[in-house]
């Protein structure tokens, strides 16, 4: 039973098919166009129509209100910007970002055109969509199947890609055709994963989702992701613990604050002297505000506590960090370092150690350290700071003094040009 107001058949229908054995959403099509008529039958019980859902596949996306990481599995015929975009509500100034080409088109409400570049969506890697609304976004095409486009290129440093097969599939499982080095990174828009050698990946996002976009991390040459074939699979598949968000199944603890369109990646630890607790929740602050949050996760290889945080921004400020326990902040650090965009602070090797119970407001991160030094402290207008580096044989090898002018929070980051031995050292600071 189809519902409408037009009487005279002047709207055109278009059918879709569910698979509920994979959740898959196909386009339909049947022998002739089928237009809305007021009362009107079509098809019989003994002749009815008959629809064709075989190759082209509807993929539903959940755009949240602000920015949206995206990634299409399915070829549009057209894949340009404006068809794909055209049944979006769109109320001006939205914006659209291809990081992996630098191009960029906002829409103008006026001309109701988009200015810009011209941006060609393809499989290949992610996208930006800024939404005005919570709204779907639906694209439909061929489901793609064959090993050469399930294949991604993925070059040193960070990568946009996309996420190609029709089901959630756990990181492990997602990644396997895409030989990780130790430190590589995957993450979404709120969480991440490191690999380890010793126990595979390790954080918060735990599961890979269609319609998602994703950076990868490639720390090592040249190389290519090849994702699994799932059409041909053994039909629905586990999706794991999810979360409802809205009207959108979520994987992952991670906060996403979607008024940014990127973000950097901490992985923290708290010091031995405040004891944590499973349900803890480590929130990161800018400027008062809250940027990102994430619950514990355990190394599996030594059970030592950690945090996976996504911190959101766009501009160079400083960083702090929250404990929260029942609902309630039980402790807070001083600002530990600055905000910089795809930056990684810490590993899982070397996490970056919390220190909520410093009186002294003082904090030296990263400890261990190789190049690089960072000291934060709580300083008076005209307070004289003082920064000496000991051997524990006594011996200075660094010397830093200045006069804090304006007070608050003073940062001061020391870069080792010298080859240290890898051993103890006594850092002393003197406000």
């Amino acid at each position: 039973t189809v519902y409408g107001n037009e009487i005279r058949g002047s709207e055109s229908l278009s059918f879709r098919v569910w698979d509920a054995s994979t959740g898959t959403v196909y386009d339909a099509w049947s022998d002739s166009p089928i237009t809305f008529g007021s009362n009107s039958v079509v098809g019989t019980a003994s002749t009815p129509v008959i629809f064709d859902a075989e190759e082209r596949v509807v993929q539903n996306i959940n755009l949240t209100e602000g920015w949206n990481w995206v990634s299409f599995n399915v070829k549009s015929d057209t894949p340009d910007l404006a068809t794909i975009l055209k049944n979006t509500m769109l109320a001006g100034d939205e914006q659209v970002k291809d990081e992996a080409m630098g191009s960029f088109a906002a829409y103008d409400q006026e001309s109701k055109t988009w200015l810009g570049n011209n941006i060609v969506f393809d499989n290949k890697h992610m996208y930006l969509i800024q939404s005005s609304v919570a709204q779907k976004l639906s694209v439909s095409g061929i489901a793609i199947k064959e090993k050469e486009d399930l294949t991604i290129p993925v070059a040193n440093n960070w990568n946009y890609i996309s996420y190609l097969p029709m089901t959630n599939l756990p990181i492990g499982e997602a990644l396997s055709g895409y030989n990780a080095k130790e430190g590589d990174i995957v993450k979404s828009q709120n969480a991440f994963s490191m690999y380890v050698v010793k126990t595979g990946w390790l954080g918060n996002l735990t599961y890979m989702e269609p319609g998602k976009g994703y950076m990868l991390l490639n720390n090592g040459e040249s190389t290519s992701l090849v994702y699994p074939d799932m059409m041909g699979g053994s039909g629905l598949r586990s999706t794991g613990v999810l979360t409802r968000s809205g009207d959108a199944m979520t994987t992952g603890t991670g906060y996403a604050d979607t008024r940014f369109e990127a973000n950097m990646s901490v992985v923290a630890t708290v010091a031995e002297s405040l004891p944590v607790y499973a349900g803890d929740k480590l929130q990161a602050y800018v400027g008062g505000e809250l940027r990102g949050e994430a619950l514990l996760t355990e190394d599996p290889y030594d059970g030592r506590p950690l945090y996976f945080v996504s911190i959101g921004g766009d501009r160079n400020e400083s960083v702090s960090f929250a404990l929260e326990r029942g609902g309630e902040i039980i402790a807070e650090t001083s600002p530990m370092f600055d905000y910089r965009v795809n930056n990684v602070q810490g590993s899982i090797e070397q996490p970056v150690i919390l220190d909520f119970v410093n009186d002294l407001q003082i904090s030296v991160y990263p400890n261990p350290f190789e190049r690089e030094l960072n000291f934060v402290m709580n300083t008076q207008p005209g307070d004289k700071v003082g920064i000496y580096l000991y051997t524990m044989a006594g011996q200075m090898i660094h010397r830093h003094s200045e006069t804090s002018v304006n007070g608050g929070y003073l940062h001061y980051r020391w870069e080792c040009y010298e080859d240290l031995a890898r051993t103890v050292y006594m850092a002393v600071v003197v406000v």
